[in-house]
């Protein structure tokens, strides 16, 4: 993982140096489920910033020993995709999955949420009165969670993920990924 992000330090140096993204999307870190993630969730933090405080954190568990789900592994990840792309994660997303599979509904970032039209919007009892609750800001560490998507655009995705990588006949992800 530090070949493509340099910046990526856990606790131990040792982690720092072994970790690999398939560690990190298997949260396989040693981190308990949710360790430190709502310490950035509608932050103001860079990216970068939250990488330097999750690798402050001391995981509960001894590296690659136990599962541990945790975002601010998979924006580590989705860094890494876009430095090795030359590009984004969020681009790479539209141009590799969204665009072949025809997901004209689904959004990569929560910025881009305000402008969508026919959105939905989570609602809560405050105060004895309905109100609606604002979307998180979570850009910050996009790749673990500020997609948002239709169901018909969702469909797409499964169906594809049922036929072994393929959409109409047109392979969008090998089906060996």
């Amino acid at each position: 993982a530090t070949k493509w992000l340099p910046e990526f330090n856990m606790k131990d140096p040792w982690v720092s140096k072994e970790v690999m993204v398939r560690d990190l999307l298997c949260h396989r870190l040693g981190m308990m489920t949710f360790q430190g993630d709502f310490m950035f969730f509608d932050t103001k933090l860079s990216s970068l910033q939250i990488l330097d405080k999750f690798g402050r954190l001391t995981p509960k568990h001894s590296f690659r020993t136990t599962w541990g789900y945790t975002n601010a592994a998979f924006m580590a990840a989705g860094m890494i995709v876009g430095r090795a792309s030359k590009s984004s994660w969020e681009e790479q997303l539209r141009s590799k999955l969204f665009q072949p599979l025809g997901m004209t509904r689904s959004l990569a970032l929560s910025a881009e949420i305000e402008g969508a039209s026919n959105k939905a919007f989570a609602h809560s009892i405050m105060d004895g009165k309905l109100v609606k609750i604002p979307y998180g800001k979570l850009d910050n560490i996009a790749p673990a969670g500020s997609i948002s998507s239709s169901a018909n655009d969702m469909s797409k995705w499964v169906s594809m993920q049922l036929n072994n990588g393929k959409l109409d006949g047109k392979t969008i992800v090998p089906a060996a990924a």
